[in-house]
């Protein structure tokens, strides 16, 4: 069975913030789009500054690229804190991260656990448009992390509109445990 489905999204890390401004400002203005800013709540463990550039989406499209700067190199944090420095340290300023939708996370990670690879959480957690989780980078990936996600029914448009605190688990805390969605 095949369990990643498709690109979300493509993440960069850059060092400060003169770069996150210009990478950001470079990217809104090839994709002709506005940078969306990362709320703090998305990342509980903090650690980070970070925006989302919507692309174009159709059903099976990247929606977006991120641009992500750590901020504090205490905070444990998979796309932020000492791991974002550390991947920086050893590769500089690239690709740090790539996403992929998945049809359950649960699934995709008992697999991928079950192939040899190891995940930051233990179980999926809920973020802005679903549930997620993030795999360590090993070095036969060149250190990338990758990401599984799946969005909640309308997860996407409500982010894209600023109003994912609405829906079927708005109740539900950002980097908790979610619950089953099926």
């Amino acid at each position: 069975m095949r369990y990643l489905q498709f690109i979300k999204t493509i993440d960069v890390a850059v060092r400060d913030k003169k770069s996150l401004d210009f990478s950001v400002a470079t990217w809104e203005n090839l994709l002709g789009a506005d940078a969306i800013e990362m709320k703090p709540e998305y990342s509980p463990a903090g650690g980070v500054s970070a925006f989302h550039v919507p692309m174009p989406t159709g059903e099976l499209a990247c929606h977006s690229i991120g641009v992500f700067m750590p901020t504090n190199d205490e905070a444990v944090n998979p796309v932020g804190g000492s791991n974002l420095k550390d991947f920086m340290d050893k590769h500089g300023e690239s690709t740090f991260l790539l996403s992929f939708m998945v049809e359950n996370v649960e699934e995709a990670q008992a697999y991928l656990e079950g192939i040899g690879f190891k995940f930051f959480y233990d179980e999926p957690v809920r973020y802005a448009a679903g549930t997620h989780n993030f795999m360590q980078g090993p070095e036969e990936l060149q250190d990338l992390w990758i990401h599984i996600c799946r969005h909640d029914e309308g997860g996407l448009e409500r982010w894209l509109e600023g109003e994912e605190d609405s829906g079927p688990y708005a109740d539900q805390e950002m980097g908790k445990k979610a619950r089953d969605y099926d």
